[in-house]
């Protein structure tokens, strides 16, 4: 099923180095820029769309939230919905949400750098509305909750209070994975800016269908 091949994605990006890694998620005893605790082995076709504001990876239950297994798409605009990933698979990109992730032993990527590739996304998604408030609706479930609502100390609390600042009261929901630390304030929205610019210009020189992508069925 898999013979594209999977690949590591990093869920703090590389390209911040150790020492913004440890500012915004905080220190540990070892360095965790690139170990697996920020990573996950993935689809190489899934890996094309982990970090485009497509889809995020949520804790499944509300009294675990260091177990983070679901996968949640949010972006129901997505052109790709109705696509296979793989043309082998009856599986469509609309039928991955909600769908657990399987780890083929107990290990874990660490919560906090899950948090970070959440709220990454969740920035994604709301510029790409040009800020409009109407981008928070496709972030919530049927119940109108967070995807991520269950609170945790990921991140720091000032820079979190900088990205709401930007983003509006509709996103305060982020605060919930704030933490007691402070740092420099407008940090993570700074580096938060620099990454999805990157990003977005790379996807921009890429072929739109490339061998092996999707099926267009």
């Amino acid at each position: 099923m898999w013979r594209y091949g999977v690949t590591a994605a990093h869920l703090f990006a590389w390209m911040h180095g150790q020492d913004t890694m440890d500012a915004i998620c905080g220190k540990t005893s070892e360095p965790e820029l690139f170990s697996a605790r920020n990573g996950l082995l993935i689809s190489s076709i899934i890996e094309k769309y982990f970090d485009d504001g497509k889809l995020v990876i949520v804790p499944d239950l509300p009294e675990r939230p260091q177990v983070a297994e679901l996968l949640r798409i949010i972006d129901m605009t997505w052109d790709k919905l109705d696509r296979r990933p793989l043309p082998e698979s009856p599986l469509r990109y609309r039928d991955l949400d909600r769908r657990k992730l399987q780890f083929r032993t107990s290990f874990r990527p660490a919560a906090r750098y899950l948090y970070f590739h959440y709220w990454l996304q969740v920035l994604r998604r709301a510029w790409r509305f040009n800020q409009n408030k109407t981008a928070d609706v496709y972030l919530r479930d049927e119940m109108g909750e967070p995807f991520w609502g269950t609170p945790g100390r990921y991140l720091p609390k000032n820079m979190l209070l900088a990205l709401v600042e930007k983003l509006g009261n509709n996103y305060k929901h982020l605060l919930k994975g704030a933490s007691c630390r402070n740092g420099e304030e407008d940090l993570l929205l700074d580096i938060a800016s620099a990454q999805i610019y990157i990003d977005d210009s790379e996807s921009e020189s890429e072929c739109e269908c490339e061998d092996g992508d999707e099926d267009d069925c």
